[in-house]
């Protein structure tokens, strides 16, 4: 993967994979509308990474997905997350004391991705009632 300098993510793919690019020689990323979650240590040790595109679509960034990237200067986004954000809502990941800082850039398309997230939520909230639902009909039909 060290000779890997250039990727295109094809518009099936939903969430990337832990590790899926770890080492790579990759300088910029742009992830494409429709991923919704960058795994653990996905980029961990990407040490040309300089830029990084993360469309609102993701809803999840996990835990060191960018561990290592000491090129990478600054993070964009757009929304923050009063319930589960990092980067300065619940948490900022970025004032914890490790070896590269990057600066952070909050505001980018901040409505679009607030609605974005609201909306993902509010989807999450309704399919896990409707299975509460079921699963109760069930138990109430057993019985």
């Amino acid at each position: 993967c060290s000779a890997l300098t250039e990727i295109s993510i094809p518009s099936t793919v939903s969430s990337i994979g832990s590790y899926a690019f770890s080492g790579c020689a990759l300088r910029e990323v742009k992830i494409p509308q429709g991923i919704t979650s960058i795994q653990s240590r996905t980029f961990q040790y990407c040490t040309q990474l300089t830029k990084i595109t993360i469309p609102a679509s993701v809803t999840s960034v996990e835990i060191c997905a960018f561990d290592n990237c000491p090129v990478l200067k600054t993070v964009y986004y757009g929304a923050p997350d009063p319930k589960a954000g990092s980067c300065g809502s619940l948490i900022n990941l970025f004032a914890l004391p490790y070896n590269h800082q990057p600066a952070l850039v909050s505001g980018v398309l901040e409505q679009e991705c607030a609605d974005i997230l609201r909306n993902f939520f509010r989807e999450l909230r309704k399919k896990r009632k409707e299975i509460r639902k079921l699963e109760k009909s069930r138990v109430e039909e057993q019985s």
